[in-house]
This record gives structure tokens, sequence and C-alpha cells, in this order.
């Protein structure tokens, strides 16, 4: 078994800084759309990831997930190719910045995180399509909205692997 972990929006508030910046929430701003693109960039040239908030359930989820003593990595989307290695730069600091020691698997784009599925690799993200990928490449997800949720889905996971012991 080996525990995957999302950055923006389960380790890192990126919904938070969206906003302060840009006045609205990312989810309210159609992705692939000019607006998006713009808003994108700004983020992205001004450094923002390295200086996103923990998310108010990370250290939680972080102590949990520790606590079952199974690989843990981070698995995170840049956003696509053309600041791929600007992003790996600024997430690799934030998680030195908040003492996260886990290897970081940074690829360019959501969808690309199915290529690490398998029946026990298990992700955890926010984001519900790149959850469905993720499942339909034979991996397991745990879809995180709720930290108690996330937890007992974690839990249940765990026992199952561990031969329900």
């Amino acid at each position: 078994m080996k525990i995957y972990l999302d950055m923006d929006g389960v380790l890192t508030d990126f919904e938070k800084k969206y906003e302060e910046l840009f006045g609205v929430r990312p989810d309210e701003v159609k992705a692939r759309t000019k607006h998006f693109w713009s808003n994108w960039q700004t983020f992205v040239q001004g450094g923002h990831f390295v200086h996103l908030e923990k998310h108010k359930d990370a250290d939680a989820l972080l102590k949990f997930v520790t606590s079952l003593g199974v690989p843990i990595e981070i698995l995170s989307s840049s956003g696509g190719e053309a600041n791929h290695e600007y992003v790996v730069t600024q997430k690799i600091a934030w998680l030195c910045n908040n003492g996260i020691p886990f290897k970081a698997n940074i690829v360019p784009g959501g969808s690309k995180k199915a290529a690490y599925a398998s029946p026990w690799n298990v992700l955890v993200d926010d984001t519900e399509h790149v959850v469905e990928k993720y499942r339909a490449a034979g991996g397991t997800a745990v879809l995180h909205h709720d930290i108690d949720v996330t937890i007992n889905e974690l839990s249940k996971l765990y026992l199952e692997w561990r031969g329900g012991q």
C-alpha cells in the first residue's frame, strides 16, 4: 500500500489565495477560458504556490497517514506543460518550507496522475475528474472534501489491506 497526497485543496489552500487575488473562487471560472488562463498565468508568475497557506485539515491528514506506517508520496499537478518546471520549483519549495519530507511527484496535468494508479496506490485528491480517471486506470482514490470522511475511508482501506485485522 502507498498513499499519494494531492497538494492543492488537500495540503494547501489554493482556493483561498486564488479568491484573494482574483475575487472569485477557481471553480467559478470556467476552465480553459481566456479569463481562466490569464488568472493562472498571474498566479504562477507571481510565485504564489510557494506562499499558500496550509489547508485547515492538512496537519490532521498528515498525522493520520503517517501513523499508518505505509509509504507516502505527494502526487500533484503543475497545471500543464507551459509552466511545469516553474510550478514544480514552487511546490517543492512549499513542501520544504512546511517540513513535509515526502517524495514529490509533480505531473503536468491532473489526468497524468492516472499513470500512478494500481489497486493499492491510494490517491487522496479533491478534484472529482482526477479521482475518476485514477479509478478508471485501476487505482484506489478517496475524494477529499471532509477530513473525517477521508480518514474514515483511509482507515477502511488500511484495514482491508492488512487483511481485516
